[in-house]
């Protein structure tokens, strides 16, 4: 039997996500209170860890063949909504046995006369409403069952390093040198005083290198120059920790002129990257960090206009707490448009592709793409926040499609100030199967728009949005360009984001109703929808200063079908972080596969039944030659902690379906 499909092999220990999570900590100090009482280890009590970082290797048929395009069975880098039952814990090292009961997680395990019975919620109730969860051995009675109190784990993110420099091919020549000037990565991390939180550590992949320390009790911080990715730990105190972060690098001038940017993001078992190219003109460089203390192998699929991309290696594997950057033009058949879905075994990971362009000798935009939902028939991209342009002008926006399974149709819709639209030849896409589409944006009115997909099979979605500056000294005939990725997040009804210091932010949120209802561009009202009309959602913006505690709160009233943006001056002086929440929770429905995971039933999910606010974090920075921009999304806010359900069963080794 596999490790992912049952037993783990003895002396392997399991991921850090697995061996650490709290869940499982809960059964087994039930299982030993049970088999041995006062024999336990001590509270607390962990097998002791190895570190180090290693490089990880490129290898031709270790890792798993990546299984047929289609829907995936996690969100990856998704930030789906939090939801009030409890998730599935993903893939990886399991100790013993275990057996998931689809729609909601239920570990279910047989050892020393032990049985783990359900999850129990906020409310008390195992699992979902009308579903049993039960799963006993004949002969145990109902009333044994009791619960078990779980302590919540630290919060950890994973948040990306400087970019990844080019060759050094130029270097002294001030003409022609890549990296005239030195980039500037700085990255933030705050947690929220409420809930009082445990005290933070943000340190390198490997651990080797602490860069910032967060008090116990909540607070921010900021590391320069970090040299490597981090990871950033924040202890739950009394309840789900809010916390947030970002690395933002910022290059003046050169190859990689640009302000790159990613909000640090919990580990996956899976990640979907829309966005890049590895044509000619342009530069992907595949970024992946193992937080872990084992090591992962990661397997690695590409698709393009044409469809599949044959990769030279089937995977890679990546040592415990170590960091790997992977070009991918090397790999493979050059694309001028690409998507790259990761799959991890052993561990979970997080990933960036860095995505550079030239035009000619002249810049053409940097940035990171960060990870986007898992297929889906709905995808909502927030923070598209565009220039004027014109039809056809080749250097506007441009929305990135995948129907990696089947081929189908998706209807795009452009929800805006004062409604939703649809853009002149845009509105119903065809898609290949397996084939990357590109939608030209050009022409789409100057502001703040949420894109909303509805396909009829499964898609993911990316979106680009540009920024021309001026012309380039040694070649006045090309003006510069500046490029930013925005994926696909869905609905967030809870989660915060950093506001980076010395940058210009908005926040722009979305509210997505169930049927945009968009009209032709040209039939856009003047004005928004009175905030009182059906759909209007409500989001609570609550500003953190240096310590972690509430500057202020900002009610914001975001009518149903329309974009809404706040600047930052319009937010208390002095904040560092804001955590947005949607006063009205009960009206938004996290549908699993609706922009956020995949369910484990199988498919991808259905279309988000009912409106839900969606946002995203714009930072730009003025400058002689032209704007510079780049997008944060969300850190969705921590689930909260359930109890486990055990019961003394009547006999050893039960084999659960």
């Amino acid at each position: 039997m596999s490790a992912r499909d049952g037993d783990a092999p003895e002396g392997l220990p399991g991921d850090d996500a697995v061996r650490d999570d709290p869940v499982q900590d809960a059964v087994q100090d039930a299982v030993r209170d049970a088999a041995t009482p006062g024999d336990r280890a001590p509270d607390g009590a962990r097998r002791s860890e190895g570190s180090g970082m290693a490089e990880g290797t490129w290898t031709a048929g270790e890792a798993p063949a990546p299984g047929p395009a289609g829907p995936a069975r996690s969100g990856g880098g998704a930030t789906a909504a939090p939801s009030s039952e409890p998730t599935a814990a993903r893939a990886g090292v399991r100790r013993g046995r275990a057996a998931r009961v689809l729609g909601g997680l239920v570990v279910v395990g047989a050892v020393s006369g032990v049985v783990a019975l359900g999850v129990v919620g906020p409310s008390g109730a195992a699992g979902a409403p009308g579903r049993s969860l039960r799963a006993e051995p004949a002969g145990t009675p109902p009333s044994t069952a009791r619960a078990v109190a779980v302590e919540a784990a630290d919060r950890a993110l994973v948040c990306p390093g400087p970019l990844t420099l080019p060759d050094a091919t130029g270097r002294g020549d001030a003409a022609f040198d890549p990296t005239p000037v030195d980039p500037v990565t700085t990255v933030t991390v705050a947690a929220a005083a409420e809930g009082a939180p445990g005290a933070g550590t943000l340190a390198t992949v490997d651990g080797a290198t602490s860069l910032a320390e967060l008090p116990a009790g909540g607070g921010t911080a900021e590391a320069a120059d970090p040299g490597a990715g981090s990871v950033l730990r924040v202890g739950p105190g009394d309840g789900s920790a809010v916390a947030a972060g970002a690395g933002v690098t910022l290059v003046t001038a050169g190859d990689l002129r640009g302000l790159s940017g990613a909000s640090c993001a919990a580990p996956s078992a899976e990640v979907w990257l829309v966005g890049g190219a590895t044509d000619l003109e342009s530069t992907a460089t595949l970024v992946v960090q193992n937080p872990g203390s084992t090591p992962v192998t990661v397997a690695v699929e590409v698709w393009g206009p044409s469809g599949v991309v044959e990769l030279g290696s089937s995977g890679l594997v990546l040592p415990p707490r170590s960091e790997r950057a992977v070009p991918l033009g090397g790999l493979g058949e050059p694309q001028r448009a690409q998507v790259v879905h990761l799959t991890a075994e052993g561990g979970q990971v997080t990933a960036l592709l860095q995505d550079s362009r030239l035009r000619g000798f002249v810049a053409g935009g940097t940035d990171l793409v960060a990870p986007g939902a898992a297929p889906a028939l709905r995808q909502v991209l927030p923070g598209l926040e565009v220039t004027a342009s014109v039809v056809g002008d080749p250097d506007g926006p441009v929305l990135r499609l995948l129907a990696p399974a089947a081929a189908g149709t998706a209807t795009v819709s452009f929800l805006g100030p004062t409604g939703a639209a649809t853009l002149p030849g845009v509105a119903e896409v065809p898609l290949a199967a397996g084939e990357v589409t590109e939608v030209p944006l050009a022409g789409l009115p100057a502001g703040a728009w949420t894109v909303v997909v509805d396909a009829d099979v499964p898609v993911v979605a990316g979106a680009l949005l540009t920024r021309p500056g001026g012309a380039d000294e040694l070649d006045p005939g090309v003006t510069r360009l500046e490029r930013a990725w925005a994926a696909a997040t869905g609905a967030t009804p809870a989660g915060a984001v950093v506001l980076p210091a010395g940058l210009d932010a908005r926040l722009v949120l979305g509210a997505v109703p169930q049927d945009p209802g968009a009209v032709p561009l040209d039939l856009l009202p003047a004005q928004a929808p009175d905030t009182s009309a059906d759909g209007t959602r409500t989001a609570r913006l609550r500003t953190l200063g240096a310590d972690g505690a509430v500057l202020g709160t900002l009610d914001v009233a975001v009518p149903g079908g329309t974009t809404v943006s706040v600047a930052r001056g319009d937010l208390p002086r002095g904040a560092d972080a804001v955590a947005v929440e949607v006063v009205d929770p009960s009206a938004v429905v996290d549908t699993p596969g609706a922009g956020g995971a995949a369910p484990d039933d199988g498919t991808a999910g259905t279309a988000d039944p009912a409106a839900g606010l969606a946002w995203a974090l714009v930072l730009t920075l003025e400058q002689a030659d032209g704007t510079l921009v780049t997008v944060l999304d969300p850190v969705p806010a921590a689930a909260a902690v359930p109890a486990v359900r055990v019961a003394d069963a009547g006999r050893l080794g039960v084999d659960l379906p």
